[in-house]
This record gives structure tokens, sequence and C-alpha cells, in this order.
């Protein structure tokens, strides 16, 4: 849209997600320890500040869109009041739709010219609830909604922060971005992500209050996060899964055409949960600290569940293991395993990929 904002619809549901992707910015009078703001905060919004989105790539891989705003905003602010002296901020986001993937991936840059002030992009999501939920430490908590017109406080989330109403929903992913709000507006839900937070001074909390220019976060900058809409709440739309495959990206390498005996798709390690379970949640895929095994840990976002892991390699063997990868007593190496895995709980195997001996 000409404001800068767009409008998102999720074609399994039919949901439309409208308005979204707006800038806000208010004082910083805190420090490094805490953000505060003056008694009535003055809040700056990038509508009316935008040269529109424009086709920047297409290919039958991905579609790219880029949209571009040149923002005034104060230069600084006192204890009272922001500088009525403006500095011109520039800000570029690229929205990215890749083929066959139900996420939308943003990238934001900008050069932070201004000092004392806190930078969030935020999204009206337009869903009524009384809390959101967020992933923390192989957890997913519920947190309540903030009020409109409070000072903003910051809540801490590790890959995703998910608004639904049990029907539909929206999810929020990002990366190196570990901090949001989510803010009761007129038509629901608003879910805010902090960019930037520019404060010049470190704190009582430290001891003594030092200016810290450093602290004003100043340059260029560049942000990555996500929108997954989905059905149902977070477990039933996969947030979990969805958002770290949205993480941890899989770095590809590029070969000569040339014949070989593997199939053209396959997977060397699969794992399935059963009944109507939720899909475990890979959380870590590496090689053993002893030895040449891979290991392979999965997270139970959901109820228990049966989780069961096999490979296509006739060699494959697993057992399960501690966190540090000693193996239990009882454990023996098997070619499949079958595990009860209840919620909330961990599941580490070591994979073993050796052929075995001929002969």
């Amino acid at each position: 849209m000409d404001n800068g904002t767009f409008d998102l619809t999720h074609k399994k549901t039919g949901k439309t997600y409208s308005g979204l992707h707006v800038f806000a910015d208010r004082e910083e009078i805190g420090d490094l320890y805490d953000h505060h703001e003056f008694a009535v905060p003055d809040e700056r919004r990038s509508s009316g500040s935008s040269k529109g989105w424009q086709l920047h790539e297409k290919s039958e891989e991905r579609v790219v869109f880029k949209h571009e705003i040149s923002w005034s905003l104060p230069d600084k602010a006192g204890d009272k009041v922001r500088s009525v002296y403006e500095k011109a901020v520039t800000i570029v986001t690229y929205a990215t739709l890749h083929a066959g993937i139900d996420r939308l991936d943003l990238m934001t840059e900008l050069d932070n010219v201004c000092e004392d002030h806190m930078l969030r992009v935020a999204f009206e999501t337009g869903i009524r609830a009384d809390a959101v939920h967020a992933y923390d430490h192989f957890n997913v908590v519920s947190r309540a909604v903030a009020k409109t017109g409070a000072e903003w406080r910051d809540n801490p989330f590790q890959e995703f922060v998910d608004v639904s109403d049990g029907e539909t929903g929206l999810c929020l992913s990002s990366i190196g971005l570990p901090a949001y709000e989510a803010i009761q507006g007129a038509n629901g839900i608003e879910l805010q992500l902090t960019l930037v937070r520019s404060a010049g001074k470190i704190g009582p909390a430290a001891g003594a209050n030092y200016p810290a220019p450093g602290g004003q976060s100043p340059g260029s900058h560049r942000f990555e996060y996500a929108l997954i809409p989905h059905e149902g709440d977070w477990l039933q739309g996969n947030c979990a899964s969805r958002a770290a495959d949205y993480r941890n990206r899989m770095l590809l390498a590029a070969d000569s055409l040339h014949g070989g005996t593997q199939p053209s798709s396959s997977a060397a390690i699969t794992f399935v949960s059963g009944g109507d379970a939720a899909t475990p949640v890979l959380s870590c895929l590496k090689r053993s600290e002893v030895g040449d095994d891979w290991i392979v840990r999965l997270w139970n976002p959901g109820k228990g569940s049966d989780i069961r892991l096999n490979s296509v390699s006739s060699g494959a063997r697993f057992q399960r293991t501690r966190l540090d990868e000693s193996a239990f007593a009882e454990e023996s190496a098997e070619s499949n395993i079958n595990y009860r895995v209840t919620g909330g709980d961990l599941l580490t195997v070591r994979v073993s990929m050796k052929e075995p001996p001929r002969g």
C-alpha cells in the first residue's frame, strides 16, 4: 500500500491480515538497563512517509517486493521533550515469498542516525485474545497483552511469538531480535517487534551512570524476521517447527550433472509422532563429540507422543543418550527406535551410519 503497510492473505484459511508492517518510534530517556519514556509518550508512526511497494525480483523460486521510506525523526531527546531538529532516516524493506513455503520473509535495512529513541515494527493482527504465546528455552509461555498507551515494555522470546484466537493465528519469528510486546488495540492485538533501542548512558544499575555512546547503536543495521499465518493455535499451526525452519536455513552447494545410484529425493533419518500428536521439533543435528556418529535431539512441544526414528541406510543404528551424549547402560543400539516422549521433554539419540560388516 502507499502508506507502507501491506495486506497478507493466508490462502489455506482465507484469512486476510490488513495494515501490517508500520514502524513506530518513541523517545528513550532510560539507560542500557531500562527503557523509560516521558509521562506522555511522543510516538511517531511511519504511515504516510512511503514511496510504495515495488516488484524487485521475480522467478520460479521466489518473488521479492521492495519498499523504501524516508522518515524524519528527532535528532535526540532531553529529559522532557524530543529535539525539534530532525534527521532523515531511510528504511528499506524486502518482502520475499518462496515457492511452496507458507511464510513471508522480511528484511529491513536502515542507518541509525538518531539518538535517544526506540524503534519498533508493528503488525496489526486484527485478532482478539487476552494473551499471546512465546517460545522460551524448550517451553512456550502464555503472556498477557499490554494496554494501549502504557510505557513500552519488552518481553523476551526465542524462535517465535504467536497471536491466535484458536481458529486462525499469525506467528512472528526473527533472527537475532529477542524482544517483542503485544498491545491491545481497538481492532485487536498489535504485535510489535523491537528493532533498535538507542540509549547513551550505562545506568545506575551498573553502579555508575557513565556515558555510553556505543549504546546509541549508530550506523547501518539489517533485521530479518518472518510472518507465518496458520490454522488453529500455535500448537495446531506447528509454529515451533516452522519457525525453526526459518531460523535454521540449509546451506546448498551446486555440482555438475552426473550419474548416481541415489533417488532424486530421500532422507537419511526420518522421525514421526503417533496419532494426532504435535510434530516433534528438531532442535539439534550435529557430529558427536566422540567418534564419527551423529547426534539428533528432538523436543516434543505438545502432549505425550510416540516418536519413531528410522533410516534409509541399512547400516544405521540408533541409541538414546543423555544430553552430554553418554549412553544409558540399559539402552542398546537398534536399527530403529520408538520412544514415548512426554510433553515438553527432549529425546537425544546417537545415530551411527556405518555399514555393517560383510561376510
